[in-house]
């Protein structure tokens, strides 16, 4: 073939593949593990919050549109835990059709933990991580009421987990009853309550 007859067609071939999503058809699910290795917590014998943090992403391709939510889960931990671990398996899934113009819908999870200890910043592990835990003091009111603030954020708790509620809201008191600025912390306790 000559080179120029070549040229034409791959540039033909080009064009149809931009000009419209002419992708082959696909539908595939598959599990997909996550899983966080034994991580010492080295607490020292203080008490320490643990959050599963599930976030699930649906995509709408052409046009796109994302729609996602998270889920809070308390993982317990008994009286001087001395370690955290936990495996979660979630299905990942895809319809539409693979090209350069795709469509279609997918839906992806991703998780995370979050570990709160009073008086400490927040500590937050993704999958498969295998660290040692480096707690850092919050040594101000202002940056125990910021790691509350980041829990809050990244652990982002539904209105009927009453008893992850009332947990904030107990540490907002608590910083209020040591701040002078106790009024506006008392004002967020109430709002945690109130849930």
């Amino acid at each position: 073939m000559p080179l120029r007859m070549a040229v034409l067609v791959v540039a033909a071939a080009s064009l149809s593949l931009t000009a419209g999503c002419t992708g082959i058809p696909a539908i595939y699910a598959y599990p997909k593990i996550s899983h966080f290795p034994a991580t010492e917590i080295n607490a020292g014998g203080t008490e320490v919050e643990a959050f599963l943090v599930k976030t699930t992403r649906a995509y709408q391709y052409l046009p796109l549109h994302v729609d996602w939510h998270q889920e809070v889960t308390h993982l317990p931990l008994f009286v001087n835990s001395s370690s955290i671990s936990h495996t979660s398996v979630t299905l990942e899934a895809f319809a539409g059709t693979l090209g350069p113009l795709c469509y279609g819908s997918e839906i992806e999870h991703k998780l995370k933990i979050v570990l709160y200890r009073p008086g400490y910043e927040l500590v937050v592990l993704q999958p498969w991580e295998k660290k040692a835990i480096d707690w850092k003091p919050a040594s101000s009111i202002a940056a125990q009421e910021h790691a509350l603030d980041k829990l809050a954020e990244e652990a982002p708790f539904s209105k009927d987990q009453r008893r992850e509620n009332l947990f904030v809201a107990n540490e907002y008191a608590r910083l209020a009853s040591m701040s002078e600025d106790g009024e506006r912390l008392r004002g967020k306790a109430a709002s945690f309550r109130m849930r």
